[in-house]
C-alpha cells in the first residue's frame, strides 16, 4: 500500500511541472510560471525519497522473506 501511495505521489507531484499559468490575485488574473523556487525543489525531493524508501522496503522485505528466518528471529 505505501508503495502504490507513493507512486501516485510522485506522479502527481510531476504534474505540476506541467503548470504554466496560476492564480495572481483574488480577481482571477493569471501570472505565468517563470521558474521554481528552492522549497518547490525541497518538495519533490520529500516526495522523491518516500517513493525510493518504499520501494527498497518493499524489496528487502520481499527479499528477507526468500531467504527465510535468521537465527534471532527464532524463539529458542
Amino acid at each position: 500500500m505505501a508503495l502504490t501511495t507513493s507512486t501516485a505521489s510522485v506522479i502527481l507531484a510531476a504534474t505540476t511541472f506541467l503548470i504554466q499559468k496560476a492564480p495572481f490575485n483574488e480577481a482571477g488574473h493569471m501570472a505565468n510560471v517563470v521558474g521554481y523556487g528552492p522549497g518547490f525543489y525541497l518538495w519533490i525531493a520529500s516526495i522523491s525519497v518516500i517513493f525510493v524508501t518504499s520501494v527498497l522496503s518493499t524489496t528487502l522485505w520481499k527479499a528477507k522473506r526468500s531467504i527465510g528466518p535468521t537465527p534471532l528471529d527464532r524463539n529458542v
